[in-house]
């Protein structure tokens, strides 16, 4: 997959990954490797390098984030360095959790949003730009499968409140 990626992805000259350092960070846990969803959460996280909504695999675990932007309710970012809702799918989880746009994200899942973006970016970027860091955004935002989503957030008077998404009363990507 390194190979084939490094001959015919066509974005490397838009991107600050360091395709090298992949192959040299990932190739190593090859070896931890027990079954197929360890191989398929591995070639995910290799994937993820990229940063490219375009670039997955034709399958996925529970346990897989949820694809952006197809997998994603709302959308998100980052403007003078806070995390902001700009767009939302209407009817689906985060509209009816409460969430609107124009609010800040906070947190998601109990972590602060910058720290949960800075644990998605990828490992081999070269530099952290804004692309980047929107990409991370959105995708912490979709979250995985298996688990709900609770998001923190603050509307524009100020108020802080937190925000529970993926209820079985409510409409998700998934269903």
């Amino acid at each position: 997959m390194w190979l084939g990626l490094r001959d015919n992805y066509a974005y490397f000259d838009r991107k600050q990954t360091d395709w090298n350092k992949v192959r040299e960070f990932y190739r190593p846990l090859l070896r931890d490797v027990r079954s197929r969803s360890d191989f398929v959460s591995l070639l995910e996280r290799v994937l993820d390098e990229l940063y490219d909504n375009h670039s997955s695999l034709n399958t996925n675990l529970k346990t897989s984030s949820r694809l952006v932007p197809t997998g994603l309710d709302l959308w998100a970012e980052w403007r003078q360095n806070r995390a902001v809702i700009t767009q939302l799918r209407r009817g689906f989880s985060a509209e009816q959790a409460g969430l609107r746009v124009g609010m800040e994200i906070i947190s998601i899942n109990g972590l602060p949003i910058e720290e949960a973006v800075a644990r998605r970016l990828p490992k081999s970027l070269k530099t952290i730009n804004l692309h980047a860091r929107n990409w991370a955004l959105r995708a912490v935002l979709a979250g995985t499968h298996d688990r709900p989503r609770i998001i923190t957030a603050k509307n524009r008077n100020g108020v802080v409140a937190v925000y529970r998404l993926d209820l079985p009363t409510q409409t998700t990507v998934d269903s």
